[in-house]
């Protein structure tokens, strides 16, 4: 009991949880839903808490359940459902060999952003490094290698070799989308330095040697 408080009240979240299953069976791979019911709900009255818990159940083939691939729990407002291939991309995702890692911090495709609080994996502190300085300091001397003559030849460095600007770490839900832009960024860079290569005479990219 709470200490202090004798009576405690207040009203159950208006959530419904939701349980994806990816199994095998024959030849073929089935995404399904297991149909969930709330069933407990567990108070900690000195702590001002509780615990939602939902139950449900499904038919498997293998005693040991090796034809179940993969579960994969969500949480919905009630109101606010999402589809099932809302829930089958997201899987798709998490299991991406290259990039799944960086989707799993994307919480908030499994659960309402209201209910996802402050956690360790949602906050980054912003810091510097030893590494971080050594790449500002290498940036900034081969631009001034560079800037005579680039200008000598009408160009100018801040176009080529734009100055080194450290990128803010994004929130981990955000890290795919802060991945494909630094891919894009040194896509076009390795564009315009193949462009000076070739007007100047220099290397060439593999493939295009005469």
């Amino acid at each position: 009991m709470h200490p202090e408080r004798p009576l405690q009240e207040g009203t159950l979240p208006p959530w419904q949880a939701r349980c994806f299953i990816n199994r095998q069976r024959g030849d073929e791979t089935l995404f399904e839903e297991i149909a969930l019911r709330a069933t407990t709900v567990w108070f900690f009255p000195h702590l001002q808490q509780m615990i939602l818990i939902w139950q449900g159940n499904t038919r498997i083939n293998e005693d040991d359940a090796a034809d179940v691939l993969q579960l994969m729990p969500a949480l919905e407002g009630v109101g606010a459902a999402r589809s099932i291939s809302h829930y089958r991309k997201v899987l798709s995702q998490r299991m991406d060999k290259e990039r799944g890692a960086l989707f799993a911090f994307r919480e908030k495709d499994l659960v309402p952003e209201a209910a996802i609080g402050p956690w360790i994996d949602s906050e980054i502190e912003q810091s510097t490094s030893p590494m971080r300085d050594n790449m500002k300091n290498r940036a900034n001397l081969l631009r001034e290698q560079h800037r005579a003559r680039l200008e000598a030849q009408g160009d100018s460095v801040d176009d080529l070799l734009p100055a080194f600007e450290e990128p803010e770490i994004p929130p981990l839900d955000e890290l795919p989308a802060f991945i494909d832009k630094l891919g894009a960024a040194g896509g076009s860079a390795a564009s315009r330095r193949r462009g000076t290569q070739a007007r100047d005479g220099g290397p060439l990219p593999r493939g295009r040697r005469g």
